[in-house]
């Protein structure tokens, strides 16, 4: 059986799911042969100049990568859940120790950047 994994700040997790060509959240994700992941539409457009090179490393790929369907799924999932949390009037900060529903925040702690009710 799995062991449970730690949660991860949004922050950290948002970091790694961005395209470094668009500098968005991954759209139909594609990874190249050298490990690099961009969106579909970046890296065809990213081809029409530099052929089949990875716009990071430079290394040609022989193989026109296809879309990760799981990291796709897992950034719609996040999408979902994060859009969820964020139920909250514009401005207003939430708890971040609450489970559901989350309540307004009355106090933040400026040293974890963690908010409580």
């Amino acid at each position: 059986m799995a062991a449970a994994l730690p949660p991860l700040s949004d922050s950290l997790v948002e970091k790694h799911l961005l395209c470094s060509i668009c500098m968005e959240t991954f759209t139909n994700p594609v990874t190249t042969s050298c490990g690099h992941t961009f969106c579909k539409k970046c890296l065809d457009l990213s081809m029409l100049y530099s052929d089949q090179m990875c716009p990071l490393c430079k290394k040609y790929f022989s193989k026109i990568p296809e879309v990760n369907i799981v990291l796709r799924e897992v950034i719609q999932q996040i999408k979902v859940t994060k859009g969820q949390r964020s139920s909250g009037a514009v401005g207003e900060v939430l708890c971040d120790t609450c489970i559901n529903p989350k309540l307004r925040a009355k106090k933040s702690c400026l040293m974890c950047l963690t908010s409580f009710c």
